[in-house]
């Protein structure tokens, strides 16, 4: 039984939340400072992060490239009460072929020729901090820098 103040705990709890959003919100931070959001898709990995597909010429990709920190979160499928996640982190853009192959999905081709297309970028979100509910109970576990404060 997972000890539910554990590192590992807390990334079960966003695969499972993961696992069912496939659309989250992500807030970039735009050129004046304010907070620019949309509807994103990506792939949680092992350690956490997230990986996914954006348009070369998109304002988030600017954005990035100007300040890499966003904000990634999820609404609670089920309404009030349910599990969401918060994530925090820091964002890279990649257009190098060996990360564009390494990241390329068949989910991309309604946007994309293939990992090959100039306009394909895979985005890379490595979190700092992390909010997130836990199913069953009324908890709210924060992982920040590995140590974990529960509410």
């Amino acid at each position: 039984m997972n000890d539910h103040n554990s590192r590992e705990f807390i990334l079960d709890e966003i695969r499972s939340i993961f696992a069912k959003q496939k659309i989250f919100l992500m807030t970039t931070v735009d050129w004046q400072g304010r907070p620019r959001s949309r509807y994103m898709s990506g792939r949680l990995l092992e350690d956490g992060s997230i990986v996914g597909a954006t348009c070369a010429g998109s304002a988030k990709v600017e954005q990035i490239r100007e300040n890499p920190w966003v904000s990634v979160s999820t609404f609670p499928e089920g309404g009030w009460g349910s599990p969401f996640f918060i994530l925090e982190g820091r964002c890279s853009v990649h257009g190098d072929q060996d990360t564009k192959n390494k990241y390329w999905t068949d989910d991309f081709t309604s946007h994309f020729s293939g990992p090959s297309d100039p306009d394909f970028l895979v985005y890379h979100i490595s979190p700092v901090r992390v909010t997130v509910s836990s199913k069953g109970t009324d908890k709210v576990h924060h992982l920040d820098d590995n140590f974990i404060r529960t509410f």
